[in-house]
């Protein structure tokens, strides 16, 4: 069945809407397209985000490995910086490892500066061993040449040699050296062998002074000190002095009126000291008479007194005038030794006299003359009574008088002394009562002896005589302890 084909009808259009239902389809439609822009701002806004983070974390991790490659940089040039670098080098570098700290994290700077200061202890210590093994490597000459001539020159502590000293091969650096000589201060010094391999020096002691003490026997005489071995030292004074003297060896002179000068040579040590003590030989005399009136006596022409008179006269002889009181004179020499005492009677031609008696002087009675003998001279002959050596030290038996204490002091026991028991001391007891020296012969305890020796040392006796002079004796003294410490020479 054919069918008819009708042409295709437009298609009808629907009616238009009302204007304001149009007007909300186009309201919608706006809405719409505004809601899918913000959903691509919001996707665009968080792709940012995340590709700022990507940047940021890129970022930081490429400056973590540039901040650590920097580090272990300036790590490996501290490590490596040269250890002979000078003062100069080493300021630049600390300035510029200051300035690559400042772009790295503390922890990491204090790392790098740690390691830096080991680095300038390493630098500091080469510089030490370089120069010790510079101036090991290096030697010199040192001249000393010292004034006395006899010093003695001690360089590092080496055996002395001579003056002058010439010393080769001494490393650079210090060295120490002492310049001596008998008599004089020592010089201590130092010097450095440095830039010049020759030095040379002069030394000059000064002299070391020490004490000189002078007396005399009589203590009346005059001195006159000078030097010896060259010295130009030259002083004069009275018995009694004490000098400061430069240390060596003099010659003293002791001069006193109607006595020949003496001559003493002593040494001066600057630790000790020295004593020069000038005796003048000299004698006793006594004189007397058997005439009514005295006799007036005068020796060396000096007039002495009148009998009966002691006289002391130095040694040796001398010219007597006496006059006699009926007017007669005679003059006679004499002579009188040392330390011996003489008795003299005067004589005159009239009848003799009753003996005058002179204290403490032993004197002979004169020998009555026979009727018709002839007529007895002026002056008889000296007849010496008795004749002691000056330095002899008798025992008790052997005086006629004991020495006897008239000071005595108590030896001083401090606490764990033993406060009973016995020393015997020997002592030696000097013509003025003075101890010369004491030590101990026999004792209890031992802790008692220095004490007691001590002690003893500054007693004082009536000194010993033996016929009628006073002379050096030595004794035992037993020294008991009890609560009060007794004794008895014997």
């Amino acid at each position: 069945m054919d069918y008819l084909e009708l042409p295709p009808q437009p298609p009808e259009r629907p009616p238009p809407p009302p204007p304001r239902r149009q007007m909300a389809v186009e309201v919608d439609v706006s809405a719409a397209s505004k809601s899918g822009r913000a959903k691509w701002v919001v996707r665009i806004g968080i792709a940012a985000i995340l590709l700022a983070c990507a940047a940021t974390w890129f970022i930081r991790t490429n400056s973590a490995r540039q901040s650590a490659q920097s580090v272990a940089e300036v790590e490996a040039k501290i490590i490596n910086f040269p250890l002979d670098s000078d003062d100069a080098l080493i300021a630049d570098f600390t300035t510029q490892l200051a300035a690559a700290t400042a772009s790295v994290s503390l922890e990491d700077g204090d790392r790098l500066n740690q390691i830096w200061r080991t680095r300038r202890a390493e630098i500091l210590e080469m510089r030490s061993k370089t120069a010790v093994q510079s101036a090991a490597s290096q030697r010199g000459t040192f001249t000393i040449r010292a004034t006395p001539a006899n010093a003695e020159i001690i360089f590092d502590n080496a055996p002395p040699q001579k003056a002058p000293v010439t010393l080769s091969g001494l490393s650079f650096g210090p060295h120490s050296y002492e310049v001596r000589a008998p008599g004089y201060d020592s010089l201590k010094r130092s010097v450095t062998i440095g830039d010049s391999t020759s030095l040379s020096t002069d030394a000059t002691l000064v002299r070391a002074t020490g004490t000189l003490k002078l007396s005399s026997t009589p203590q009346d005489a005059a001195w006159t000190v000078r030097g010896l071995d060259g010295s130009e030292f030259r002083q004069e004074g009275f018995a009694g002095s004490e000098l400061k003297v430069p240390s060596g060896r003099y010659s003293v002179k002791f001069s006193r009126p109607g006595d020949p000068s003496l001559e003493e040579f002593v040494t001066v040590d600057a630790q000790t000291g020295a004593v020069c003590n000038g005796v003048f030989p000299e004698g006793l005399i006594s004189f007397e008479t058997n005439s009514d009136s005295p006799v007036a006596i005068t020796v060396d022409g000096i007039w002495r007194g009148q009998t009966p008179i002691i006289v002391t006269l130095p040694a040796g002889e001398h010219v007597l005038d006496a006059e006699f009181g009926d007017g007669t004179k005679d003059q006679r020499r004499i002579m009188v030794l040392n330390q011996e005492r003489l008795h003299l009677t005067l004589r005159s031609k009239l009848p003799p006299a009753p003996k005058l008696t002179i204290p403490s002087v032993a004197a002979t009675a004169p020998t009555p003359q026979p009727a018709g003998a002839a007529a007895v001279k002026p002056m008889a002959a000296l007849t010496p009574v008795v004749s002691l050596p000056y330095d002899a030290i008798y025992t008790l038996a052997e005086v006629q008088v004991r020495p006897e204490p008239w000071k005595k002091i108590r030896p001083n026991l401090t606490p764990g002394f033993a406060e009973k028991g016995n020393v015997d001391v020997e002592v030696i007891i000097d013509r003025d009562g003075s101890v010369l020296s004491a030590h101990v012969i026999h004792s209890t305890d031992s802790s008692l002896n220095d004490p007691t020796v001590e002690a003893v040392k500054d007693w004082k006796f009536h000194p010993a005589m033996r016929f009628g002079l006073p002379v050096m004796v030595r004794a035992l003294l037993p020294v008991v302890f009890t609560e009060k410490p007794t004794s008895e020479l014997r």
